[in-house]
């Protein structure tokens, strides 16, 4: 813990951002912030209008309207992050990767990285960052599923070691509701204020609760799978167990390391080594659906660098099953017309 690693370079923050592109990626990362609910931490403002923000593997530091003033790429998907108030550090957290999980500091005024590594907390627990660059010390709030209010604070300084935590969570605009209002043509707060009435009605009746069956019921997480799921994911298990005693991280690791070498060189062998690691990984049921979904998106666009055309449209279709979010709609369509000419 605390490892600090060198700091990235020059071009690896700034990644050949053109004014073109800049423009570009501005209304993609408009576009989704819109989009994306607001308890996702894809999206953190700063008070002096700076945002940090991130799309799968990206990292990106913008202005306040999110046009990209550096971005570089992580190792790993990122899963949350958070900037100071005075927009001067970014925080970025990375989900299992080749390098396991990692938190990285960036100074936001020279592009570089104040300190890069692992800390006791899993990325895909973290519900809120608080990042204090005055102090040099951030901290992070953890929910238990399905609560909403705070559960555990855990505080590190700039260095990545532990220290005690005081702070509250950096607030996370709904931009979702704001566009709401904006298009009622109503204040922001108004709104918000009927959402908050509307949420309270629903929560204070759980008359919906008994119209849903067993399935959706499990799909809502109000009851556990039904007997039909637990018996597929047994045998899913099973299986899995019967193959390998890696863990369904390590094995996505694996599949990872042979996309790196596909993207580099694409031969058979390589190929063929990921795809199993991936089907292997995905036996375990516990296995992150997210993770695979992108991994197989990665999987799909080399095959499409390589012209392989009826693999390309299996990969897309195998991550969208995985994630019916995965933006490969259209490319997908794209494939069909192609293969069907």
């Amino acid at each position: 813990m605390g490892n600090t690693t060198a700091s990235l370079t020059h071009e690896q923050l700034f990644g050949g951002v053109t004014i073109d592109g800049a423009a570009e990626i501005q209304s993609e990362l408009r576009d989704r912030r819109d989009k994306k609910p607001s308890s996702e931490l894809n999206f953190a403002p700063s008070k002096a209008g700076r945002v940090a923000c991130f799309d799968e593997k990206r990292c990106y530091i913008t202005d306040g309207e999110l046009k990209p003033l550096a971005y570089f790429d992580a190792d790993a998907y990122i899963a949350a992050c958070g900037i100071s108030d005075d927009g001067s550090v970014a925080l970025f957290m990375t989900a299992y990767g080749p390098s396991g999980e990692s938190t990285m500091l960036i100074d936001t005024n020279a592009f570089s990285t104040i300190a890069a590594g692992d800390v006791q907390v899993s990325a895909n627990t973290v519900r809120g960052i608080n990042v204090d660059s005055t102090r040099k010390k951030f901290t992070l709030f953890t929910a238990k599923k399905r609560e909403t209010e705070w559960s555990e604070k855990h505080g590190f300084t700039f260095s990545l070691e532990p220290t005690v935590p005081a702070d509250e969570p950096q607030e996370i605009p709904d931009y979702g509701a704001m566009k709401a209002a904006e298009r009622m043509g109503i204040p922001y707060e108004e709104y918000a204020a009927i959402l908050k009435k509307a949420r309270d009605e629903v929560e204070g009746d759980d008359g919906w609760e008994k119209e849903l069956d067993a399935k959706n019921r499990a799909k809502a997480g109000i009851d556990g799978p039904d007997a039909e799921t637990l018996e597929q994911n047994a045998e899913r298990l099973k299986r899995y167990e019967e193959k390998t005693d890696l863990s369904p991280y390590e094995l996505l690791e694996k599949a990872q390391g042979c996309i790196c070498e596909l993207k580099e060189t694409y031969t058979e062998q390589a190929e063929q080594k990921a795809v199993d690691y991936l089907s292997l990984s995905a036996l375990n049921p516990k296995m992150s659906t997210y993770q695979l979904s992108n991994a197989y998106k990665e999987l799909g666009q080399i095959y499409d660098q390589n012209d392989l055309k009826q693999k390309a449209l299996d990969a897309y279709r195998e991550g969208l099953r995985l994630n019916s979010g995965l933006s490969v709609k259209k490319r997908i369509k794209q494939l069909e017309k192609e293969l069907n000419a």
